[in-house]
């Protein structure tokens, strides 16, 4: 029993007594609550109308609880708490249960009544406060779309503020009443609905909205919904849009955070048409899908970019059943993505190799097709499936990215098919470096590139120390050069070492880091 009238702050730590039968409160002034323990029997909480803030985390002593009370225990304890305008509630009994004894518990004491339901119905039916700030919901089972309809709508008569459902199961329809809502700053709905908008709809104070897993109508209108949410910053999509929504069209002058996700449920035989972005104050973009057809992009403040795309085994237009080109969809996308100042990318950039204009000539210096990266700091490539070509790739980016001052490839450098003929009359052919046949350096590597990291680094004749040699023969501002190998002794470590003090180095301040990679 605690009986004080000066108490502002009580936290009882219950696990470390024993079992309890009753819990007997009377705290007038209290402010804070936080009650961590096995559930009691029995709850007399009595004058907590001062409480701001209520923690519960209460778990279920198996051996010692009487279960054919249990659910009048919790009512208790939250009945006592009601007054608490925030509530932060965890009551994981069945977690600690096996499924022989949660099924005979279930058989004696829960048969014919939804436990969930019935308390979440009363949680809600004790809420007392006229506003609540946040109202987050997960139903992981198929429940009655009118009763999980009416659990939202009574938090949007409270005034929430942030509102989080998740459903695992397509079974509802979100309620339309959502999109109507004034007092909504943040949305998410990840769960399994029908996106449905009412014929009027207006958020004037959403800031962040997320929609994911949904199933989208084909003409669903997002542009429409981004225009009446003129406070909007962040912007999460993904789910099933790969499969209803061939075209995505988002303008919002308020914008600064986008993802779009949808490479895992995307039908990689219909790619997307268009990907229509008007987002001038955008920051930060992290876009995953099969890559598509056209793309038109401002997005001139852009800071960060994740971009990982996948390839359709065919590209047909909808109408005329015409080839599309790979290179035509990608040379767009990165030019939408040019103005940012670090930039990742992930697949998808073989797609290049597939134009009229081949990648293999880049070497020669046309890079007339290839996107300028004028405020490129920073590059994240992912080259570990371009297998064959990927010299080109990367060629390309450092002519296009005279600002670079960092790069970063994490897969490692995949091995190269590139056999060049000899000058001579024989018809011998034999293997020549790639880097060793180039005239012209990109001008960042004497300018401003200072860090280089590879990862998954094996010192292959040809590919890998060809190019790493190239780095430190030309980059004179170089200062770290980042090896992740596969070293298993000492001997291993000073043999590599000694490979890259053969040759001549542009920056005598570089220094070589081989670092053992643990990595699988």
């Amino acid at each position: 029993m605690a009986v004080c009238r000066n108490y502002q702050h009580f936290l009882p730590l219950g696990n470390q007594f024993d079992h309890r039968t009753s819990v007997v409160l009377d705290l007038p002034n209290l402010l804070h609550f936080k009650y961590v323990d096995y559930l009691a029997e029995n709850y007399c909480i009595k004058n907590m109308n001062s409480l701001k803030e209520a923690h519960i985390d209460i778990s279920l002593d198996i051996d010692n609880s009487d279960w054919s009370t249990f659910r009048d225990s919790v009512l208790g304890l939250l009945n006592g708490i009601s007054c608490a305008k925030r509530l932060y509630l965890s009551v994981p009994w069945y977690h600690d249960l096996s499924e022989s004894k949660l099924h005979s518990l279930y058989e004696k004491y829960l048969k014919g009544h939804s436990t969930f339901k019935y308390f979440v119905d009363r949680v809600l039916m004790l809420c007392k406060r006229t506003h609540i700030n946040k109202f987050r919901l997960n139903c992981v089972q198929s429940y009655d779309s009118n009763r999980i309809k009416r659990w939202i709508e009574f938090a949007l008569l409270k005034g929430v503020s942030e509102l989080d459902v998740f459903n695992s199961q397509f079974n509802s329809s979100v309620t339309q009443q959502i999109f109507v809502c004034a007092t909504l700053v943040v949305l998410k709905l990840p769960g399994k609905f029908e996106m449905k908008l009412p014929e009027s709809y207006f958020l004037p104070n959403l800031k962040f909205l997320q929609l994911k897993s949904g199933c989208f109508p084909k003409n669903f209108p997002l542009n429409r919904l981004m225009s009446v949410c003129p406070m909007l910053e962040d912007l999460v999509l993904g789910g099933r849009w790969g499969d209803d929504v061939k075209v995505i069209n988002i303008s919002s002058p308020t914008l600064i955070n986008l993802t779009m996700n949808f490479i895992t449920t995307s039908n990689y035989d219909r790619p997307r048409t268009d990907v229509l972005l008007d987002l001038p104050n955008l920051l930060y973009f992290n876009y995953e899908d099969i890559l598509a057809i056209h793309y038109s992009m401002n997005l001139n403040s852009l800071v960060d970019a994740r971009i990982r795309t996948a390839l359709t085994g065919r590209r047909y237009d909808p109408d005329d059943e015409s080839p599309q080109n790979f290179s035509d969809s990608m040379i767009e996308l990165l030019k939408g993505v040019s103005s940012a100042k670090h930039l990742y990318l992930s697949g998808g950039l073989q797609a290049l190799s597939f134009g009229e204009d081949k990648l293999p000539s880049f070497h020669l210096g046309e890079y007339k097709r290839f996107p300028s990266f004028n405020h490129l700091s920073c590059l994240d490539i992912d080259l570990s499936s371009q297998c064959g070509i990927w010299e080109h790739f990367l060629l390309a980016f450092l002519h296009s990215s005279p600002m670079l001052e960092n790069l970063v490839i994490p897969g490692g450098l995949p091995a190269s098919s590139f056999i060049y003929v000899s000058k001579s009359k024989s018809k011998s052919r034999s293997k020549i470096c790639f880097w060793d046949g180039l005239k012209t350096p990109p001008s960042c590597l004497s300018s401003h590139l200072k860090t280089i990291t590879i990862g998954s680094f094996h010192a292959q004749e040809y590919e890998e120390l060809g190019v790493t040699k190239y780095f430190l023969k030309y980059g004179k501002v170089l200062t770290k050069l980042i090896l992740y190998c596969k070293l298993k002794s000492e001997k291993e470590y000073t043999e590599l070492k000694q490979l890259f003090k053969i040759g001549r180095l542009a920056s005598k301040k570089c220094s070589l880091d081989l670092l053992n990679d643990d990595t699988t």
